[in-house]
């Protein structure tokens, strides 16, 4: 039995990774982003020279930069790693949750939920370094502190992992605030539940705070607004602390409801379906279910309020306030189903679900203090993406642990997210085809 269930996961994994193949194989290299930065790059001899440029002009992810000084001209090498990283990430998803190998198909889930082709918004090679990247290399932190917090002893060898992957990852300022806040609150948990400090996980946080500081406080990010104002979003300049506020909640909105996001979908789904078959009580349940029918509602019969690509922002308009109701709606819902599911099993888990809700959204809120906020696209929403994927696998994990669902219901279950998986990767497939044929070209 056991040798047949080695079989079939040596299978699959030979299966993702074909199916992976086809996807990189898939992506230029030679459009947009990519092709100007290789053009910079011809202009720097030195690495060095190229770091400190961007420190001064742009921003100082160092560790970012020197990867692509070196990986950028070399489209081949990016594929190769850029193949690793994607199938890696089911992998890194079962440690993190604490699956066996069997549910990694599951886990697969996870990766083709994402929008793929988000990843192409400024090139592929780019934008994958800037923001998948750093998602991989957090992953595999996170997995060390899972097994952390679970009391699990770490062998010597993972603490250099863990600092590689920590400092790699918290290169990307958005990164390491998302990383710092989950840090922090993994500390309290633990001193709450082992009375002592976790002198590693302090010293992990001063890292992200460091990385932080040290990113904020570059010369260059000073030039690059000053420059991207004046080039993308004049307005930006006059726009007060309150308004930069707004306009990134706004965004965040907008992406995950008004632009039909896949994530944000399954995510209000998989609730509404924990909801209905784990809770007892009626008011718990229809809690659970109002953000799925909230989204269908404003989505089809409904379509009552629509902002997209907002530049003029007047916070005395009665209507103004409708997506911050919306937005509080949607968040209070779901973390108040966290607590229903969660709370007398797993509180930790429960207050590590809503850390991830909120501080993946700040992630892209954020962005409302850049004057990129538009011309950024979708890709800077790959944190909050990845963040939400965790708590929808989350979610499918107690379903399938749930006691209320028959055997045979787990396994028509699963069938059905087998089947949700083959048409998500045929769908990322497909988008990458148009964006590289379709007469109107790359969506940005």
């Amino acid at each position: 039995m056991k040798n047949k269930k080695a079989e079939r996961n040596y299978f699959i994994y030979i299966l993702y990774f074909v199916a992976v193949l086809v996807l990189v194989l898939q992506m230029r290299t030679d459009l947009w982003d990519d092709s100007a930065t290789i053009g910079m790059l011809d202009q720097f001899s030195k690495v060095t020279d190229w770091v400190v440029h961007r420190y001064n002009t742009w921003s100082a992810r160092f560790l970012q930069e020197t990867i692509g000084y070196f990986v950028v001209p070399r489209p081949e090498l990016w594929k190769i790693v850029e193949i690793a990283v994607i199938y890696s990430i089911p992998f890194l998803f079962t440690k993190i949750l604490g699956w066996k190998m069997d549910d990694f198909p599951i886990a697969i889930l996870g990766f083709v939920l994402f929008p793929i082709t988000t990843m192409a918004s400024a090139g592929w090679m780019c934008t994958s370094m800037t923001y998948l990247w750093p998602v991989c290399f957090a992953m595999v932190y996170f997995m060390f502190l899972y097994k952390y917090m679970h009391n699990e002893k770490l062998p010597v060898w993972s603490y250099g992992v863990i600092y590689v992957a920590l400092i790699v990852a918290c290169n990307h300022e958005l990164m390491a605030a998302f990383m710092a806040v989950v840090i922090l609150y993994s500390i309290v948990e633990f001193i709450i539940k082992n009375k002592r400090l976790p002198y590693l996980l302090g010293i992990n946080f001063f890292i992200c705070v460091a990385n932080i500081i040290f990113i904020l406080t570059a010369p260059g990010n000073s030039a690059r607004t000053e420059s991207e104002t004046a080039a993308r979003f004049p307005d930006f300049a006059s726009f007060t602390f309150g308004q930069k506020m707004y306009m990134g909640l706004v965004r965040v909105y907008s992406v995950l409801v008004e632009e039909h996001n896949i994530v944000f979908i399954v995510l209000c789904i998989m609730l509404a379906v924990a909801s209905f078959l784990i809770l007892d009580k009626a008011y718990k349940k229809i809690i659970g279910f109002i953000p799925a029918f909230l989204l269908l509602l404003m989505n089809t019969i409904v379509e009552f309020y629509r902002l997209g690509c907002i530049t003029v922002v007047d916070l005395t308009q009665k209507g103004a306030f409708i997506p911050v109701v919306l937005s509080a709606i949607f968040v209070i819902c779901m973390i108040l189903t966290f607590y229903f599911l969660l709370w007398e099993k797993d509180k930790y888990k429960m207050g590590l679900l809503s850390v991830c809700l909120l501080i993946g959204i700040a992630t892209e809120g954020v962005m409302g203090f850049s004057p990129t906020i538009y011309a950024s696209a979708e890709r800077t929403c790959c944190f909050m993406l990845f963040a939400f994927i965790y708590i929808i696998l989350v979610l499918i994990d107690m379903i399938m642990q749930c006691d209320n669902i028959m055997p045979e219901g787990k396994t028509q279950f699963r069938k059905v997210l087998y089947f949700v998986t083959v048409v998500l990767y045929l769908l990322n497939i497909l988008s990458i085809y148009l964006i590289h044929h379709s007469q109107y070209g790359i969506i940005r």
